[in-house]
């Protein structure tokens, strides 16, 4: 996919990849197009984002509901190697997410 302009001030998914380790702990910002939204699982909603920075997308967990296909801005804390049990483990995944939609 076409890489997507950054938020100002933000970060791209390849530069949160590759500084987890630094950024684990702190907001960050990311533009991106959601490319899938689940709901009200444990209680969370769960979205996934692109933003054509590199292969690997975004795990997003928020409070807010989006739509497959949206180009939306998410501010949220970035969490390392996070078990929820049941086979849920992320190595990365941002929590407590604050998105705009455009």
């Amino acid at each position: 996919s076409e890489p997507v302009r950054p938020a100002e001030n933000g970060h791209t998914i390849a530069e949160i990849i590759a500084n987890k380790k630094e950024l684990s702990g702190k907001i960050v910002k990311v533009r991106g197009m959601v490319t899938k939204f689940t709901a009200n699982v444990m209680n969370k909603n769960w979205l996934h984002m692109i933003d054509g920075s590199g292969e690997n997308d975004l795990t997003v967990v928020t409070d807010q509901e989006v739509t497959p296909e949206q180009m939306i801005t998410i501010e949220g804390k970035v969490l390392l190697d996070k078990d929820f049990g049941y086979g849920y483990f992320y190595e990365l995944l941002i929590e407590d997410a604050q998105i705009t939609i455009e």
